[in-house]
């Protein structure tokens, strides 16, 4: 019966591993006001504005607000890393490979 069961919950954690994974840092946040790595927000495709909503719940019980104030500064650190990975789609930019630059 208990090989059952833990294939079952290997099975479902494989199958679910993002859900899992968000659900787990988003109570970290809440609970703690831990903000997830950018490798985090990268593998798992988290959205940064969730993490935004859950520090504002942790900022209603937390007392420190020096503690408040470096996770705030940490997930804007995030949020510029993320966005500048982005790649640039752009049909204004000539890429590098055409020849066709205007700079010297």
């Amino acid at each position: 019966m208990s090989t059952t069961n833990y294939i079952a919950v290997r099975t479902y954690y494989k199958k679910n591993k993002t859900a899992i994974a968000y659900r787990k840092a988003r109570k970290r946040c809440v609970d703690h006001g831990a903000v997830p790595t950018v490798a985090s927000f990268r593998r798992y495709g988290f959205q940064v504005h969730d993490f935004r909503v859950a520090l504002a719940e942790f900022s209603s019980h937390c007392e420190d607000d020096f503690y408040l104030l470096v996770q705030l500064v940490k997930i804007r650190d995030v949020e510029k890393r993320l966005l500048r990975f982005i790649p640039r789609t752009s049909a204004a930019r000539p890429s590098a490979a055409s020849g066709d630059h205007t700079c010297p």
